[in-house]
């Protein structure tokens, strides 16, 4: 009785074994692929797409300012997202009331707890007649 040692269930297992090893290291590598190499800042909205972002940092300018300089637009939306450590104690250096107010425009504000009290606001067209 002839047998080809090149045919039997062993080899077949094998390739199998190959094809399964390859795919998994094709999905490694994309997936690895995906994720950026350091962390980044991510802005949690259900606004569309920002036109301009606002974040309280040392020797910025204003948010009064920055308020000043996105025009007259009236489809502009502004959210104010601010993060807080500790609610009880939290005091924001910018009147945030006043400054939604003052825009004369659809504002949002939202307040969640956070790593570190944290003020940023976004301008997008999500609001408004347009």
């Amino acid at each position: 009785m002839y047998s080809d040692p090149g045919s039997g269930w062993q080899t077949v297992f094998a390739d199998l074994a190959i094809i399964l090893f390859m795919t998994t290291a094709l999905a490694v590598d994309m997936e690895a692929a995906d994720k950026p190499s350091h962390p980044q800042l991510t802005v949690k909205t259900d606004a569309a797409a920002p036109v301009s972002v606002w974040r309280n940092t040392i020797g910025g300018e204003t948010l009064k300012h920055w308020l000043v300089e996105q025009g007259r637009d009236t489809r502009i939306r502004f959210t104010f997202i601010v993060r807080y450590r500790h609610a009880s104690t939290y005091q924001p250096k910018e009147p945030l009331l006043e400054m939604a107010y003052m825009t004369g425009r659809e504002t949002r504000i939202r307040v969640e707890p956070g790593a570190a009290d944290d003020v940023v606001v976004v301008a997008d067209y999500g609001g408004g007649e347009g």
